[in-house]
């Protein structure tokens, strides 16, 4: 009796062992769980893939049975018009029921044409070319007619801005080797140009060192005296050595320009 009480116990242990494991939740490390995501993620998209192929299957049949009845009526049309191509089929079509053909147009194309025309109407006077930039200007335009609006502006507001130089040039005093030479056309490159050239210019040639004048015979009595005594914006190295301190010390205004001259040198 006492060892089948001793059974009993023994099976209902564990038994009750086994309901706590079957309790208890299955836990997953870290890499277990990331590839029971890739797998769940994988199985979704293939189930998906498949309802798209099927739906898809659907539609393109449907696509290519309506190709086929549009192709066999164009074929049908083409016999009884006697047309080789649906452009033909398609103004026959049009003169038949007394229609205008809608022109559909390329933005590519109207640009490249719209720029053709502004060439040929470039090749006029100036004063054709403004008339029908105006006229273009107060009216709806199409995408041609705007490419060729805007090339007619750009050549106009260059044409205003080089007429403007010119003027400029003209008041300021400007010589053609002045405009030629690459270190003004450097220096005029660096301002806006809203500056006018004008002043352009006089900031140009307080940079430009003074030329000396060339030695003459007789002319050296009381040079010494006369250059101490003047001053200049600008004096060379050269120059500098002739002053003494004595000269700088009665005369602080050349000890000034003699030192902003020494910023330059070298440059």
């Amino acid at each position: 009796m006492e060892n089948e009480e001793n059974v009993d116990l023994v099976e209902n242990t564990e038994v009750q062992g086994q309901e706590t494991e079957q309790q208890q939740p299955k836990t997953y490390s870290e890499e277990e769980l990331t590839q029971r995501l890739e797998e769940q993620k994988k199985q979704i998209n293939e189930d998906n893939q498949k309802a798209w192929n099927k739906r898809w299957g659907r539609e393109k049949s449907k696509i290519e049975k309506a190709n086929a009845k549009q192709n066999e009526l164009v074929k049908l049309l083409q016999e009884q018009t006697q047309t080789d191509s649906i452009d033909d089929l398609l103004e026959v079509t049009y003169q038949n029921y007394g229609v205008e053909r809608p022109i559909i147009s390329n933005p590519k194309d109207d640009e490249v044409l719209g720029q053709y025309d502004a060439k040929e109407i470039l090749a006029l006077d100036d004063v054709s070319i403004e008339e029908e930039a105006n006229r273009l200007a107060g009216m709806e335009r199409t995408a041609r007619e705007q490419a060729t609006f805007m090339e007619l502006s750009k050549y106009l507001t260059n044409k205003k801005q080089e007429n403007k130089r010119k003027q400029e040039i003209q008041e300021a005093g400007i010589d053609d080797e002045t405009l030629n030479n690459e270190e003004f056309k450097t220096f005029v490159s660096k301002f806006r140009d809203d500056v006018s050239l004008k002043d352009i210019y006089e900031d140009y040639k307080k940079m430009q060192p003074v030329k000396e004048k060339p030695y003459t015979a007789g002319s050296a009595k009381g040079t010494n005296k006369s250059n101490k005594n003047e001053v200049k914006e600008f004096y060379t190295y050269e120059e500098s050595l002739k002053f003494t301190r004595e000269d700088f010390d009665r005369n602080p205004e050349l000890f000034k320009a003699v030192s902003n001259s020494m910023l330059k040198w070298g440059k």
